[in-house]
């Protein structure tokens, strides 16, 4: 099963968070398999690059997950990991990894309806109320997609903000 897809066109990468402790690197023009990812860490259902290529990652509680945001300094060691933040229910997450205004990270949380930015560094720069969260994508002007979707009612939203510049 697939959750979330990360395109990394930079390195032509894509990472695909498997719903279980595996995060597979697949080559962007041929989708075959470079690299998978065993993490010590169950219900990864999203995963982004960062500007230094380290990896963020979200699990959720309903894959078997504890629904934080956690940091991979060094892709070569899946064990090199750092929980940087706990969230309610993690839905998305997306980085914005060239910017003049700085690297960022977003956090869809569908338990708590926002959806929030953080720096590469952990540090909150702000939050976005939302009602029923479920996706969230930077765009390259620095825009956010945010998706909506209320479990088992099939309505759905979605939102483009202007740029968010913190």
């Amino acid at each position: 099963m697939v959750f979330e897809l990360y395109i990394d066109a930079e390195y032509e990468n894509l990472y695909v968070a498997t719903g279980e402790n595996i995060i597979e690197i697949r080559d962007l023009n041929s989708l075959k398999p470079l690299k998978k990812l065993k993490i010590p860490v169950k219900g990864i259902i999203g995963a982004a690059v960062d500007s230094e290529n380290r990896i963020w990652f979200i699990p959720n509680s309903l894959y078997g997950g504890d629904n934080s945001l956690y940091m991979i300094s060094d892709m070569n060691d899946p064990n090199s990991i750092r929980k940087v933040k706990q969230y309610s229910m993690p839905a998305s997450i997306d980085s914005l990894r060239i910017s003049p205004w700085g690297q960022k990270i977003l956090v869809a949380d569908y338990g708590r309806h926002i959806v929030e930015c953080i720096s590469e560094e952990g540090e909150l720069l702000g939050v976005l109320y939302f009602p029923y969260v479920s996706g969230v994508k930077w765009t390259i002007d620095e825009r956010v997609i945010v998706s909506s979707g209320k479990f088992p009612k099939h309505t759905f939203l979605i939102l483009i903000t202007g740029a968010l510049h913190n």
